[in-house]
């Protein structure tokens, strides 16, 4: 994996406006605090403030305010941290002091606390996300339980116990039907099986500068090809499915192209596919999933006739799939079905500058050994022709080449070293008076 450091800047062509609270206004902004964001299934805007829910009208740009009564007993504010939207279209908004559901339609707000007399209510009221899974069941998460939550009667149906969360509690249930946590105060990483009542957990190694600190998860995300990543403070995990188990990605010191730190506290996938990495006190990051469409062919320092570095004057590929490669006065082949390299040798210390094919069987080397070689591949016979004029005896350069549209017979363009000279012939003439 190749990872990318940039630096935000504005984008050429666009201009940031920004949205703020100004007194006296009453379509502005509600507050300052920004806690949460949210778009709905019909497009529209959601914004948690510090105490209302406001909705954006990009055509006036104006807000409306929804009031969520969400302050604690002591009176402080808790604005909503996180916004989810079920099957029938109603809002649920997490808060520190309880859970409110919001049907936008009717504008009407109904809240969900902690009852401690009634075992059935939430476990606590520090809610940190809410979310539908496939099935249908409604999730909650608070600051210390993992609850399925039934939304007609208002009671709690299942409470997971997993302790005091440090890091948040997150859910995610991807695309072959795993449901993934991140739990409890060392941010772990765990599945659970609805069915059976049951958390998987995994054991994540140190390392990376952690020392015999644990190495704490703090973010998930499941890209478009259904593979799972997360973001720990030992850098970036990838889940490998078929051998269960967490591929590592680091920072390297001595790699610019490894990521740029190791505490990745936030993902994201663009619609490119490109995912981002939110990083900590370093520039984010970016890398993409696939393979880049560019394969290095100087890594086989094993195979001597393979492409090492070096200057390469020419590159071409046959109608049998063989690349030809002239670089540093040799000329190698490389057969792109098996991956197998070989050396030309009749072109041993030539720098070929221009490679074409002629029919099924003739290849045609431009500045090679006498100046232009033909290459026989089905009798494998070679046929040198030198360029020869009596008044000049400087050395020549030959190359090869076809019309601008690729038709017709090969041309044999010269030119002479230190003096221009311009001749050019067919091939097929330059052959056959070869070989008279």
């Amino acid at each position: 994996m190749v990872c990318f450091t940039v630096w935000i800047e504005p984008l050429r062509g666009y201009k940031f406006k920004v949205f703020k609270h100004e007194p006296g206004r009453t379509n502005s902004l509600s507050g300052m605090l920004i806690s949460s964001l949210f778009k709905d299934r019909s497009g529209s805007l959601w914004i948690g403030c510090e105490e209302f829910l406001d909705k954006f009208d990009p055509v006036s740009e104006t807000f409306t305010h929804y009031r969520i009564d969400a302050n604690t007993a002591h009176g402080e504010m808790a604005p909503v941290t996180h916004i989810s939207q079920d099957y029938l279209g109603m809002l649920w908004l997490s808060t520190s002091n309880g859970l409110f559901q919001f049907n936008a339609s009717a504008g009407e707000v109904n809240h969900f606390g902690r009852d401690p007399n009634d075992l059935s209510s939430l476990g606590d009221n520090d809610i940190q996300s809410t979310g539908e899974d496939r099935a249908g069941r409604f999730w909650v998460t608070t600051s210390q339980n993992l609850e399925e939550f039934d939304r007609r009667t208002g009671r709690v149906k299942r409470h997971i116990v997993l302790g005091e969360s440090g890091v948040g509690l997150w859910f995610h249930e991807d695309h072959p039907g795993v449901f993934w946590i991140i739990y409890g105060s060392d941010g772990q990483i765990a599945t659970f099986d609805r069915n059976a009542n049951k958390l998987i957990h995994y054991k994540l190694e140190g390392g990376n500068g952690l020392g015999n600190r644990i190495n704490r998860a703090y973010a998930m995300l499941e890209d478009q090809q259904g593979t799972m990543w997360f973001g720990t403070g030992a850098g970036l995990l990838k889940f490998d499915r078929e051998h269960r188990r967490f591929v590592s990605y680091s920072h390297r010191p001595y790699d610019p192209n490894s990521l740029s730190g190791n505490r990745v506290m936030a993902l994201f996938q663009d619609r490119g596919g490109i995912i981002w990495t939110g990083m900590h006190e370093v520039k984010p990051n970016f890398f993409v999933t696939k393979p880049l469409p560019f394969e290095n062919l100087a890594h086989e320092s094993n195979n001597p006739d393979c492409v090492n570095p070096g200057l390469v004057g020419a590159v071409y590929e046959d109608r049998d799939e063989v690349l030809w490669v002239s670089v540093d006065r040799r000329l190698k082949r490389i057969d792109r079905k098996t991956g197998q390299c070989s050396i030309f040798h009749p072109a041993d210390g030539s720098e070929v500058l221009s490679i074409i094919e002629d029919g099924p069987n003739a290849i045609w080397l431009g500045n090679a050994g006498p100046g232009l070689l033909r290459y026989d591949r089905k009798t494998g016979i070679l046929k040198g022709y030198a360029f020869a004029q009596h008044a000049l005896s400087e050395a020549a350069e030959s190359s090869v080449k076809r019309d601008q549209f690729g038709r017709g017979e090969p041309i044999v363009e010269t030119k002479m070293l230190g003096k221009k000279s311009c001749a050019s012939a067919h091939l097929a003439r330059a052959s056959r008076l070869a070989q008279q």
